[in-house]
């Protein structure tokens, strides 16, 4: 939500975070994403989808169609669900 990405970007401002840290956290808020943007916006995206997932049961086969949805390919989803979830079981 962008409530949250706006208090990540503004906590990194107040913490003198490296800039390309908070350009990145930047990026978050619009549409423009590049390098880091990107890797920080897939993995929250995958980290709240697998949040989603959890809570409902599902299995990855499930919701594969949305990484196709969302850019991300399906190996990079799959090893980041994997580790999630061996994650979860510590």
């Amino acid at each position: 939500d962008d409530d949250s990405l706006w208090l990540s970007w503004r906590i990194a401002e107040s913490w003198k975070m490296p800039e390309s840290i908070i350009d990145a956290l930047e990026q978050q808020r619009h549409d423009k994403q590049s390098g880091l943007g990107s890797v920080l916006h897939q993995s929250n995206f995958l980290s709240e989808l697998h949040m989603l997932a959890e809570a409902a049961h599902l299995e990855l086969e499930d919701i594969t169609e949305v990484f196709g949805q969302h850019g991300i390919e399906q190996d990079t989803a799959t090893t980041v669900f994997q580790l999630m979830k061996e994650n979860n079981q510590r």
